[in-house]
């Protein structure tokens, strides 16, 4: 009975939707209604998470993009999913953000531009 219940929970998992996972957590954080978050299915390729809007402004300083970026990272590994984002030409700090994203795992995408800046795409890690 135990194995049993192992597996109805691990096939329960693998059925769980990464974009309402994340907004689940994300919900749950104290500091939510600080940042605003979108992810959906990226229209490039629509099996990989598309970070659509990513504004930690308001909180600036205090790592929640950092926290943000490190659970959207987690999700996209343990489903393996690629991210896909664009980083933001429009920003005062685009190079910093571009080069931030680079030192996470995001390279440069083939697809060149998109309406604010260069697409980036982290593919996801295997974990053994």
């Amino acid at each position: 009975m135990h194995t049993m219940r192992r597996l109805i929970k691990l096939c329960e998992a693998e059925t769980v939707d990464p974009e309402q996972e994340f907004n689940t957590w994300l919900a749950a954080q104290p500091w939510h209604e600080q940042v605003n978050v979108s992810l959906r299915r990226s229209f490039l390729e629509p099996n990989d998470l598309y970070v659509d809007y990513m504004n930690t402004e308001r909180a600036k300083g205090q790592g929640l993009g950092r926290a943000i970026l490190a659970k959207l990272i987690e999700i996209s590994d343990r489903h393996q999913i690629p991210l896909t984002l664009e980083a933001s030409e429009e920003s005062p700090d685009s190079d910093w953000l571009q080069e931030w994203y680079e030192r996470h795992g995001f390279e440069y995408h083939d697809n060149g531009y998109g309406e604010y800046g260069p697409y980036m795409i982290r593919d996801p890690v295997r974990r053994m």
